[in-house]
């Protein structure tokens, strides 16, 4: 009995989910939803397989400065993430929720990839620390702004 009650629900979902998906998507818009992600892990790729490497071999930045820069880095990514979902949650615009913080973050995600490998190279150890800190920081901000509602934008259409 239970076995017929288990066939007789999966139909219903199997014939739900056909429905519910049957609608044809433009091959437009598929390549555009399969672009946005690729530049989000590429850039984020980069960015943490390079970034400490650049500081330590490029500029020569001391590893305790780098290790206090990636610390301080590491509490600021923990405060940031969890106030920005709620905030694009709690957002309205003909955009939609996701879409507007998408649109404002594109241009300071792409100079923030720039930012944070164009640090004072004759700078003196402090400097370069501060640049780091600053510009790391906000890479993540912007990053954490763009790849959040970049990702929720598909499960919301």
């Amino acid at each position: 009995m239970t076995e017929k009650i288990v066939k007789e629900m999966k139909v219903e979902l199997d014939q739900e989910n056909l429905t519910m998906y049957s609608e044809k998507v433009p091959r437009k818009t598929m390549i555009a939803y399969g672009l946005g992600p690729m530049t989000d892990q590429m850039s984020h790729q980069m960015f943490q397989f390079l970034i400490f490497t650049y500081y330590y071999a490029v500029l020569h930045l001391h590893i305790s400065y780098i290790t206090t820069a990636f610390i301080i880095f590491a509490i600021w990514d923990s405060l940031n993430d969890p106030l920005i979902g709620p905030l694009s949650d709690k957002t309205k615009s003909k955009h939609g929720r996701r879409g507007f913080w998408v649109m404002i973050s594109i241009i300071p995600f792409g100079l923030m990839n720039i930012f944070i490998f164009t640090a004072p190279i004759n700078g003196s150890q402090i400097s370069i620390f501060l640049y780091m800190i600053i510009t790391i920081s906000l890479y993540d901000s912007v990053y954490t702004i763009f790849s959040v509602n970049q990702l929720a934008i598909f499960s919301e259409i």
